[in-house]
């Protein structure tokens, strides 16, 4: 067979057509899966450039509160530092105390030595003066029974005075010598006198002993009083002390706290500043995607333009080839005319 045969012809435009209605449609399944991929990647590069945006607002918290997390750190290292330079002040503010009130009761349990010497001494005057004042009552007792014993001998004597008439008849005087015995009750009265001012000696001595006494039980009160205040000066300074190495131990305790605070909000801000990173390159990964897809989408369109103007040449083209196709059927079709030529053709 020639391939001027029009059946010939007809195959090859009809294979022609069919290819380009494959053509057709597999360019227009290809577009539409090419605008799915691209509403996809669309979709996709907006929910990545959500997460990229949502990631940056965290980083944001997140290097917000990193920054009041470092500045709480850095007022709570400041307050610890405070804290313990103070409780070491206060401590040695205590340790100041509780060695004077050590010094303190030292000096009181000295003074209440004394005191206690002197009120033995006080109390051996009281017990001398009373024995004294004893001693003195007694004797002023024995003299009075002297002087009233030397009375009455002088009474007697002055009464053993008598008159009588001599053998003259004359009436005379007998007046005894007395002077002895007036000089006994003298010297009873001097010795009465002596003794009173003996009793009134040891009564005075007596009182001042009694009142040195009362000084000296005062003044040993006083310094019992005193000790007991110096013995509860020195509990309390002694709890103090140990209340103020808590304080102490506790300070430290916080400061080594508030150090590993300090260390774990670095750490923080390291993490912080790889989050904001992060966040920063997908933002720039997501944006370039966005640029790819936002030139793929663009292409695509041109693509659906071109893809058009194809699909309208495919309609143009099929209808011209149907066209043709139907002029070599038309031509193709037995009658003697047809049948010389295409004799005449072979």
């Amino acid at each position: 067979m020639s391939i001027f045969n029009p059946r010939k012809l007809i195959l090859i435009l009809e294979d022609l057509q069919q290819e380009l209605r494959r053509w057709s449609s597999r360019a227009s399944e290809m577009l539409e899966t090419a605008n799915h991929t691209q509403r996809l990647s669309q979709e996709q590069a907006d929910r990545e450039h959500h997460r990229a945006s949502v990631m940056i607002d965290r980083a944001i918290e997140d290097r917000y509160a990193v920054n009041d997390m470092q500045e709480e750190v850095n007022s709570l290292l400041s307050n610890c530092h405070e804290a313990k330079q103070q409780a070491h002040r206060t401590l040695d503010e205590v340790n100041r105390s509780w060695n004077e009130a050590n010094k303190t009761q030292n000096s009181w349990h000295e003074q209440l030595n004394y005191a206690l010497q002197w009120l033995a001494s006080a109390e051996q005057r009281v017990a001398q003066a009373e024995a004294e004042l004893k001693t003195a009552r007694e004797h002023l007792s024995y003299a009075e029974q002297e002087l009233a014993s030397a009375r009455r001998a002088l009474q007697n004597c002055r009464n053993s005075a008598y008159s009588y008439t001599d053998h003259e008849g004359r009436t005379r005087h007998y007046v005894p010598d007395c002077s002895g015995y007036e000089e006994a009750v003298r010297r009873a009265e001097e010795e009465v006198l002596h003794a009173q001012r003996r009793v009134e000696v040891a009564i005075e001595e007596l009182k001042a002993a009694i009142a040195e006494q009362e000084r000296a039980k005062r003044r040993v009160q006083c310094c019992q009083t005193a000790v007991g205040h110096a013995e509860r000066a020195i509990n309390l300074a002694e709890q103090t002390k140990e209340r103020a190495n808590m304080a102490v131990n506790a300070a430290e305790r916080s400061l080594e706290h508030a150090e590993a605070a300090k260390r774990t909000v670095l750490i923080a801000d390291e993490k912080a500043t790889e989050e904001e990173n992060e966040a920063d390159m997908m933002m720039h990964d997501v944006q370039e995607a966005q640029s790819f897809t936002y030139e793929a989408q663009f292409q695509l369109r041109h693509a659906d333009r071109l893809e058009e103007s194809a699909q309208r040449l495919v309609v143009i083209t099929q209808d011209e080839l149907t066209r043709r196709i139907d002029r070599l059927y038309e031509f193709n079709r037995p009658d003697l005319k047809a049948s010389f030529f295409i004799g005449r053709i072979d």
